[in-house]
């Protein structure tokens, strides 16, 4: 029987070089990228929807507040009853449209609008003339004393009132 001859030769020779693969590229990302990516646009949509309302919430806030700083300024310079009860009443009225249902708060008159307020305000039954009765008289009429000092505190009350009401709102309305 014939030996058989080891090969001396390195067998590692006869083995190929390795193939790698190609270089990952960077487009078409993973589709886990592409659902990290959709989840973003909409957190920032919704993040921007949420920036939008706190601002106009904050706009319409200083509005209210700078009409109302408005109406006591002129309240001090004039000392003019019937129209600052004018200007609050019609502040009121633009305030609670903005609030509700402005069909609702805009058929109101009289005593329902009166109701309206001591129910959403929660103040007395002293506030009905001011409120009801006065805004609609001449400007120009004068008025008794003692009257006019009774509708001075509650001006002065109304308008304590609306600063705290109007700090508290959170609703932009419409502006």
């Amino acid at each position: 029987m014939a030996a058989i001859q080891p090969n001396l030769s390195n067998p590692l020779s006869e083995l190929a070089d390795i193939q790698l693969p190609h270089a990952v590229g960077i487009w078409p990302p993973a589709p886990g990228w592409w659902l990290l990516t959709v989840l973003m646009i909409i957190a920032l949509y919704f993040l921007q929807r949420l920036f939008r309302s706190l601002w106009k919430t904050r706009c319409y806030r200083k509005a209210l507040l700078t009409e109302l700083q408005q109406v006591k300024r002129q309240w001090h310079k004039q000392d003019n009853v019937i129209l600052t009860a004018a200007k609050l009443s019609a502040l009121l009225r633009r305030y609670f449209m903005d609030q509700d249902k402005r069909q609702t708060v805009a058929s109101l008159s009289q005593n329902n609008w009166f109701n309206y307020l001591h129910k959403k305000l929660q103040f007395g039954s002293n506030y009905k003339e001011l409120l009801l009765e006065l805004p609609y008289q001449d400007p120009l009429v004068k008025i008794d004393i003692n009257e006019k000092e009774k509708f001075k505190k509650e001006i002065n009350s109304l308008i304590d009132i609306l600063n705290k009401q109007f700090k508290k709102t959170k609703r932009p309305g419409r502006i």
